[in-house]
C-alpha cells in the first residue's frame, strides 16, 4: 500500500463575497467535484457494475481509497446527471430513439438494487 501524500496548495479568500477558492484546484479537475479526475473514473465503473456498497469496498481493495457508500452513490448521481444531460444533447441533434434512455434507467436501478424498493412504490 501507498504511504498518504500531503498536498499544500494556495487558498484565496475572496473580500468582497467571502467565498474561498484553490485555484490549481481547478486546473487539476478538482473544482467540480472532491475527488480527482481518475478516481472519479474508477467510481463510475465500480458505480455502472455493482452495488455502490460493492463498489466502495472494491476501491478500497483494489485502489486503497476509502470511501463510503453515500459518496460513491452521489459521485456516480452527478455523473449520470451530465452522462444523460449529454446524450439528451446528442439525441436531439440526431433525433435518434429515446428508449436507450428508458434502457439505461431500468440498468441503473437494477445494479444499484433499488429494484425492489421501485416495484413496492409502484404497487404502493
Amino acid at each position: 500500500m501507498l504511504e498518504p501524500l500531503r498536498l499544500e496548495r494556495a487558498y484565496y479568500l475572496c473580500a468582497a463575497c467571502g467565498r474561498g477558492f484553490w485555484p490549481r484546484d481547478q486546473t487539476l479537475g478538482f473544482a467540480a467535484a472532491s475527488l480527482s479526475p481518475g478516481l472519479l473514473q474508477m467510481v463510475a465503473q465500480v458505480g455502472a457494475m455493482v452495488s455502490f456498497e460493492e463498489g466502495a469496498d472494491l476501491l478500497a481493495t483494489l485502489a486503497g481509497v476509502t470511501l463510503d457508500a453515500k459518496h460513491v452513490e452521489r459521485a456516480a448521481g452527478a455523473l449520470v446527471a451530465a452522462i444523460a444531460e449529454e446524450e439528451q444533447r446528442r439525441v436531439d441533434d440526431t433525433n435518434e430513439d429515446y428508449s436507450a434512455f428508458a434502457i439505461l434507467a431500468l440498468r441503473c436501478t437494477k445494479l444499484s438494487g433499488r429494484l425492489a424498493a421501485f416495484w413496492q412504490r409502484r404497487t404502493a
